[in-house]
């Protein structure tokens, strides 16, 4: 199925809760490493304390992050996903001294 397909009908609903899957590009095991594994996670706790979401349980994988999400008011869901993959993947490439795509398009 198109990802474009996948957009159709999405949509943000403040005090939703969302079940999120969000893959590494090339399915990439970033996350052996617990230094990258913390970035993550530091991530995630920012958007939750600047009450962007409500983080209401997450499972890191080596490659993949599942995480269940309240929606904050006012808050849509593409933003959120944005600026947690957004500022992981700079603070990701910062640590690893390198550029490049950490996520996979998409969620």
């Amino acid at each position: 199925m198109p990802r474009d397909n996948l957009l159709k009908g999405r949509v943000s609903i403040p005090g939703q809760i969302y079940h999120l899957t969000i893959c590494t590009a090339g399915r990439k095991c970033w996350f052996t490493d617990f230094r990258c594994a913390r970035i993550v996670v530091q991530r995630m706790r920012q958007l939750h304390d600047d009450r962007f979401m409500d983080s209401l349980a997450w499972v890191l994988m080596p490659d993949h992050l599942h995480w269940l999400i309240q929606l904050g008011e006012g808050k849509r869901l593409a933003d959120v996903v944005r600026l947690f993959k957004g500022g992981s993947a700079r603070d990701l490439n910062r640590y690893l001294h390198q550029q490049g795509s950490i996520w996979q398009r998409g969620y």
